[in-house]
């Protein structure tokens, strides 16, 4: 079966329209999709502290408290990683966990 240039054409060219709207919807989709504004979980809970401080938050303020662990007792050899990004202090004294705190219940992420 022999097919003439203009109805290959044709069609190529259909199938080309319907590809470049199909690959454009996916692509305005994901866009929407990355869009779309990021909330913290609902409920109360803590989240260790980085160096930086807390994250953004949209609708509360976090808190900020600490856990300091007394290691300070004959011969402490209290330690942690050189790469460290976690707010807090460490001596022979003790150790100082800093958190991030979200005292109200709303939220709406998952």
């Amino acid at each position: 079966m022999n097919v003439s240039p203009s109805v290959y054409n044709q069609h190529s060219r259909k199938a080309f329209e319907i590809y470049g709207f199909i690959s454009c919807t996916v692509i305005l989709n994901a866009m929407l999709y990355l869009q779309t504004e990021l909330k913290w979980p609902s409920g109360t809970y803590g989240l260790p502290k980085p160096v930086d401080g807390c994250p953004v938050a949209d609708g509360f303020e976090w808190k900020t408290g600490y856990h300091f662990h007394d290691t300070e007792d004959d011969g402490t050899e209290n330690q942690h990683s050189d790469s460290f990004h976690l707010a807090g202090e460490f001596s022979d004294e003790g150790i100082k966990h800093e958190f991030c705190i979200k005292t109200e219940e709303d939220g709406g992420g998952r």
